[in-house]
């Protein structure tokens, strides 16, 4: 049965700041990255010249898992922390941990993840000119999540903790002494596994329209599909489950083209925290891989740049994870966002065909 013409999405769970001192701090992870962190530091206090830990644990909601630090697909974001140089301090190489594999239905390959509780370790040294009182060390986790039907954006999450310098030798204790009692959030108590009380798209104005620019560097608008139905495919190349969609979309396009149905394809791959700044470099290599993706997949349908895309999906349509579809008539009005699970060939069929039985 086609979709109701109203679509609700998703909300965002409150964004969070972690803040890691001599208490392990445990960030819960929000619904719409699905991720949270831990921080603290082991031992809390420190004289000049000593080294120290920087402990990071992760918290992901229930059937999620972050890219491990070893990706093996280079389409992957790995990941990494990025640590913010502070006087006083020096850092050491982090040491991820070993990551699992799990197979999901979007790739052929078993793929290379944390889970839930993996620990990452950055040692700091306090140099010997450290001048004694609180210090305060900060850096941030680039991580992408994903889960059985979706990938979300790329977060920075940041990390900020406070180391205190003293002039003499605090009592010794080992390093797991030293460790806190963890306090363990239930991911399953602070996600919203569904969420009906989100920002409604506006399904019931005709002659929506916007602009942007595709592949080739041209101004186009979405006006210019009018008369037909399109289907807007925002994705990313980080998007396991968005690169497995393309030989369904391939199908479907070329059995309906004909009958006056497009696909716009939207590449946000900054959407999220990398979209208010994002890193020129990243921009630049994504495009590239975009742009091969495109050429060697034998995507044929139109590409908006991610720097055209990701307003679109942030401001207009509120998109908070990849892949997500949607579907819009011939007068430009929104009929329904596509799931994973939901019959998209069906949807098409019944729209371009409406009296075949």
């Amino acid at each position: 049965m086609l979709h109701s013409t109203t679509t609700r999405h998703r909300i965002l769970l409150a964004g969070f700041l972690i803040f890691g001192c001599a208490v392990l701090t445990t960030a819960q992870p929000d619904e719409e990255n699905r991720v949270g962190v831990g921080a603290s530091i082991v031992p809390a206090k420190a004289t000049p010249g000593a080294e120290v830990m920087l402990n990071l644990k992760l918290n992901l909601a229930d059937g999620a898992h972050a890219n491990s630090n070893e990706i093996t697909d280079p389409n992957l974001i790995p990941t990494v922390f990025l640590p913010k140089q502070a006087a006083g301090l020096t850092w050491g190489q982090p040491k991820y941990p070993q990551p699992t594999h799990v197979n999901e239905w979007y790739s052929t390959d078993p793929l290379s993840v944390y889970e839930d509780g993996a620990e990452i370790t950055v040692p700091l040294i306090v140099e010997k000119t450290a001048t004694p009182g609180p210090l305060t060390v900060e850096g941030s986790l680039r991580i992408q999540v994903c889960d059985s039907e979706k990938c979300y954006p790329v977060r920075r999450v940041p990390v900020k903790a406070s180391l205190l310098v003293v002039g003499e030798v605090p009592p010794t204790t080992n390093a797991s002494a030293s460790m806190p009692q963890e306090q363990k959030s239930d991911p399953a108590n602070s996600i919203v596994k569904t969420h009906s009380t989100g920002k409604e798209l506006p399904t019931k104005i005709s002659g929506i329209d916007f602009a942007f620019v595709d592949f080739s560097g041209k101004e186009r608008k979405l006006s210019e599909f009018r008369g037909k139905f399109v289907l807007l495919d925002f994705w990313a190349t980080w998007c396991k489950p968005c690169l497995a969609d393309i030989p369904k979309l391939k199908v479907l396009y070329e059995k309906y083209k004909a009958n006056g149905f497009e696909i716009i394809g939207m590449d946000t791959e900054t959407i999220g925290d990398e979209a208010e700044a994002p890193d020129p470099v990243f921009v630049k290599e994504r495009f590239e891989q975009a742009k091969k993706i495109v050429s060697t997949r034998g995507v044929t349908w139109t590409q908006a740049t991610n720097e055209t895309a990701v307003p679109v999906a942030m401001k207009v349509f509120g998109v908070k994870a990849l892949p997500t579809k949607i579907l819009i008539d011939r007068d430009g009005k929104i009929i329904a966002t596509i799931g994973e699970k939901d019959d998209l060939t069906g949807i098409v069929e019944k729209l371009v065909n409406p009296n075949k039985q």
